[in-house]
């Protein structure tokens, strides 16, 4: 007979089991394709069962918008798709923020005619539109927006409005019940919103913003009605698509693109700052000769303050339908900004990441765009969903491991004169062989971006080979024109 004891401790064991199946780590990469239509991502949510809900866009037509919201299961499997326009007007939908189990808000920007109206639409679980409502700016128009809840549950919609083609931040505040409660415009000088988070005091908010007389980013400290308070310029000329997240309740975090004057050599900048403002730690990643993007919307996410994931685009350009191959590139780094790895997942067409989402059970989901120029030479972006593990990996529904992500990256490809490579792993040594088996260039990596004069090679096919000290961690084939 099983005394109460025991029983207890059964059952414990018997749930500790089924929580750890629920939170295994699951990792996923799915490719929705629609070449009738080009299509664009804004914004993820995780539910509690594992399963997530995608925000995205659907362009039928140029200057035609329509909403596109999906929800996938855990494995990366479409459930409910729900494409909608407010009115029958072109609409997009940018934001999504869980209410409760059953009940989500959502903001975007819809278009009765040339100019945009905020967009407020609730959706139950199923994708089914509760309410909806919009919001008229005055004389402005609405271009871009984020959404937050404060500490109270009210909305705040935040960005960029326009007016006779100049850009204003803006905050704009709502009931749970969609009731305006407040709108501030930055008027006095331009600026484009970035992003808002509460302090954690709830007496008022940091607003990441570029412009206010110069382009570089700065941070607006802002009282609880969101009057200016102070406005501190960040380091390193870092600003353009940020993301803020506060650390703890007395840090908070910045990932936004540096961006060099008169240098079109593009790094992600990571920074750590305290309440008062004081640079505590930094990171940034790529170097000469590259052009690294934070993901487009949201570059910075943790919910472990020791496992924080930086995610952007490797070998972007400011123009997305650009026929060269690049990767959605996911860095990890620990509180004091070390980095614990770096894995690149793509390179088979033109990738844009838009946003990351730490997962539940302490992996990411990377969400954004492929343009396959290779099999598809029509601009259309299909949706590309990576899900990775707490250590960037992907595996199929098992748990065994699948495709492996790559820990270095040759572009491009093809080449000419000379090739770069790209690694967080040290002392690398890198082979071509001709086809013929034979080794017709060796070069060692000393760091983590190096560019490699390849210009003895005729133009051919070779296959290579990175080696990190006896072990292979990359291998495959390059082009020279």
């Amino acid at each position: 007979m099983i005394s109460i004891p025991q029983k207890l401790l059964y059952l414990t064991l018997i749930l500790l089991c089924t929580t750890s199946t629920l939170h295994s780590q699951i990792s996923f990469q799915v490719t929705l394709k629609d070449s009738t239509y080009d299509n664009m991502v804004y914004d993820a949510i995780e539910l509690s069962n594992g399963q997530f809900i995608i925000v995205g866009m659907r362009i039928l037509q140029p200057g035609i918008y329509a909403a596109n919201i999906m929800k996938i299961d855990a494995y990366g499997n479409l459930l409910h798709q729900n494409i909608l326009r407010f009115n029958g007007n072109s609409s997009r939908l940018l934001s999504i923020i869980q209410l409760s189990e059953d009940q989500f808000v959502l903001s975007g920007v819809t278009y009765p005619g040339t100019a945009g109206n905020i967009w407020i639409c609730v959706m139950d679980s199923s994708l089914n539109v509760i309410a909806q409502k919009s919001y008229i700016l005055g004389t402005y128009s609405l271009y871009s927006s984020k959404m937050k809840l404060d500490y109270q549950n009210n909305i705040l919609v935040f960005g960029r409005i326009d007016s006779l083609g100049t850009p204003y931040s803006f905050i704009f505040k709502l009931t749970p019940d969609m009731d305006s409660i407040y709108c501030r415009i930055y008027d006095e000088q331009w600026s484009i919103g970035q992003d808002l988070i509460e302090r954690s005091d709830h007496k008022g908010y940091y607003f990441l913003a570029i412009g206010f007389n110069l382009g570089s980013g700065k941070i607006l400290s802002l009282d609880p009605d969101f009057n200016i308070e102070k406005i501190t310029i960040l380091n390193d000329e870092i600003g353009d698509h940020g993301t803020l997240k506060l650390f703890n309740s007395t840090h908070f975090m910045v990932c936004a693109l540096k961006a060099p004057t008169n240098s079109m050599s593009y790094k992600i900048g990571v920074q750590l700052y305290d309440t008062t403002f004081n640079l505590i730690h930094y990171s940034y990643y790529g170097k000469t000769d590259t052009s690294e993007y934070p993901a487009l919307i949201k570059s910075l996410d943790f919910s472990d303050p020791l496992s924080v994931f930086i995610g952007g685009t490797s070998n972007m350009f400011q123009y997305e339908f650009v026929r060269a191959d690049n990767w959605y590139r996911l860095n990890n780094i620990d509180t004091a900004f070390n980095l614990k790895w770096e894995r690149f997942y793509g390179g088979d067409g033109c990738y844009a990441l838009y946003g990351i989402l730490a997962t539940h059970d302490g992996g990411c989901l990377m969400y954004g765009t492929l343009w396959d120029y290779h099999n598809n030479p029509d601009y259309t972006r299909y949706l590309r969903l990576i899900k990775v593990s707490k250590d960037g990996l992907l595996s199929d529904e098992n748990g065994k491991p699948g495709v492996k992500a790559q820990e270095v990256i040759l572009y491009p490809n093809p080449g000419t004169d000379r090739i770069i490579v790209e690694s967080a792993l040290k002392n690398l040594i890198v082979s071509f062989f001709d086809m013929t088996g034979n080794c017709v260039v060796k070069k060692s990596i000393q760091s983590t971006v190096e560019s490699l004069d390849v210009s003895e090679l005729s133009t051919g096919i070779y296959f290579y080979q990175v080696k990190c000290g006896d072990k292979v961690v990359e291998s495959g084939k390059w082009i020279r024109e």
